[in-house]
């Protein structure tokens, strides 16, 4: 999980992430990264479809066809993990893609236009999230979420240590 301030560098560190993925490149200049073999896709809530295709383009990935792009912006709707058959069908066309590292930027929108209260039930879209990773045989996933608290911990009560 990525948690920081907001405009604080999430998008930009996962650029690198993505490169260093799918291109073999170290992660941030220093960590050596195994390189997939399969897709990475980046599910993200915020950005339009063209601005993200523009967002990653500047990044210049080299094996950029290795990313599959997903703006769920306008259909965050469609993504409701806790809904049986509609995991059911993400983890299929995760798993027809050969997905095997899974991006969410960013999870707030996601619990608000599914009516998920950020102090009580992230502990329920995570495990669902979960679950999601094991139906689309996916290893490894990461969560970008913003920061509250006067940036002192994550937002919501799941995810802070008190």
């Amino acid at each position: 999980m990525v948690v920081a301030q907001f405009k604080s560098g999430k998008s930009t560190l996962i650029g690198n992430l993505l490169r260093s993925l799918v291109d073999g490149d170290r992660f941030l200049g220093h960590a050596d990264v195994v390189r997939l073999s399969g897709t990475a896709i980046l599910l993200d809530t915020e950005m339009h479809q063209s601005t993200l295709d523009d967002w990653l383009e500047a990044q210049r990935i080299a094996c950029d066809d290795r990313i599959i792009r997903l703006s769920l912006k306008g259909s965050l709707g469609s993504f409701d993990l806790l809904d049986d058959e509609m995991r059911a069908a993400w983890a299929a066309r995760l798993r027809q893609y050969a997905v095997e590292y899974l991006i969410l930027d960013n999870m707030r929108p996601v619990l608000d236009v599914h009516g998920l209260d950020e102090h009580h039930d992230v502990g329920r879209f995570l495990v669902a999230f979960d679950t999601l990773q094991r139906e689309a045989q996916i290893s490894e996933a990461c969560i970008v979420h913003h920061m509250g608290h006067l940036s002192e911990r994550a937002r919501g009560g799941a995810l802070n240590s008190e």
